[in-house]
């Protein structure tokens, strides 16, 4: 029985061998007819492939001979960001041969080529490994895109593969005339655009420039825009504190967004994010033998949208127009004296996906409060 238990134990560490080589290799050789077997041919060293566009539909491949093999096995695949299915599109039968001219390529277009030495063993054809080699024939559509970056500027920003150089346009027009306002010799960069003003939008193109064989090809992107706008903000306070009702350690108001022409963005932190004490209780307290002016660090808790139901505030809360939020601060020190209070809360919004501080909101004791920010 430790005989046969032992002969069990051997074949399947002999399968999980076996299954480690075929992982190892397996996953270079799916392509069709290049299937080796047990793995490739230790005698034949992988192509050593550089690629060349040498037209707008054409691209050149080029690799050092490889030792001993009997010719060449090309694949082709397409597409920039993810490879798809590769597919042979050529067998060279010649060892000496060390180029190939890809004429039939799509404009402007991208692709990724393998391409594996081969030899015969036994009557049978046993190939090499491969490594891919990736080039866009004529210059990719570039990408584009433009954000605020403030009330004066404008960033905007472009990508292409393989592109010379990239130009940046700029019109108040989506259908222009368009008129340049940077060039880069870079494949992806960002230009800030300081020429802009607030409250309009400004839209923007990006061209792809390259030359392949002494001719210079153009692909413009899409029209994106950016608006500049001036960021109005006021928000109402109600205090919902009654030290008459007794002394205590928890602090609730209510804002309300009155009128804002972006989201604003209440920062559990303030302004200090990762801190976390950044509101401030200020009062008077009074014992039995002195008075005093008196502060403490107030903890922003909680959050609700109805007054009644608390929930744990988060990093942030986004105020909608028109919504209300109530907001619960709690004493860090657990003080219990309530007089004169204010609470000085960061107020900030998003613009452009960049966070930008507004200022502070200041919570009055037993007062109706209001902030406004206008530029």
């Amino acid at each position: 029985m430790k005989k046969k238990r032992a002969v069990i134990v051997t074949l399947l560490a002999a399968a999980m061998v076996l299954s480690a080589v075929s992982a190892g290799f397996g996953a270079s050789y799916f392509y069709g007819e290049v299937k080796p077997g047990s793995g490739p041919d230790t005698v034949l060293s992988a192509p050593k492939v550089t690629a060349k566009a040498t037209g707008r539909t054409s691209i050149r491949l080029s690799w050092k001979r490889v030792k001993s093999a009997a010719g060449y096995v090309i694949y082709r695949s397409k597409g920039e960001l993810k490879a798809g299915t590769y597919k042979k599109i050529k067998t060279i039968t010649g060892g000496k041969t060390t180029s190939f001219t890809d004429k039939n390529c799509a404009k402007d277009s991208f692709y990724r080529y393998e391409v594996f030495a081969y030899r015969y063993k036994n009557g049978k054809k046993v190939y090499s490994q491969t490594a891919s080699v990736k080039m866009a024939a004529g210059v990719m559509k570039p990408d584009a895109g433009a954000e605020p970056d403030s009330l004066e500027s404008v960033l905007v920003y472009g990508h292409s593969s393989f592109a010379d150089r990239l130009i940046f346009y700029r019109s108040a027009d989506p259908d222009g005339p368009f008129t340049e306002i940077g060039e880069y010799t870079e494949a992806e960069c960002s230009i800030l655009d300081e020429e802009v003003s607030f409250g309009q939008c400004w839209y923007y193109r990006v061209k792809a420039v390259r030359e392949i064989g002494g001719k210079t090809y153009s692909r413009v992107s899409d029209v994106v825009k950016a608006e500049v706008f001036n960021p109005f903000l006021q928000i109402s306070v109600l205090d919902l504190n009654f030290p008459e009702e007794g002394k205590r350690d928890t602090f609730i108001y209510r804002l309300t967004s009155e009128k804002h022409n972006f989201p604003a963005v209440i920062y559990r932190n303030g302004s200090k994010e990762g801190e976390p004490f950044d509101y401030t209780y200020r009062g008077e307290k009074k014992t039995a033998f002195s008075t005093w002016e008196s502060s403490t660090p107030v903890i922003l808790t909680a959050y609700s949208t109805d007054g009644i139901h608390y929930m744990d505030m988060e990093d942030t809360y986004v105020l909608e127009p028109g919504k209300s939020v109530y907001l619960k601060f709690r004493s860090a020190d657990k003080v219990t004296y309530y007089k004169d209070c204010r609470i000085s809360l960061d107020i900030s919004y998003r613009n452009g996906g960049k966070r930008v501080d507004s200022g502070c909101l200041r919570l009055e004791k037993n007062m109706p409060g209001s902030y406004s920010y206008d530029y």
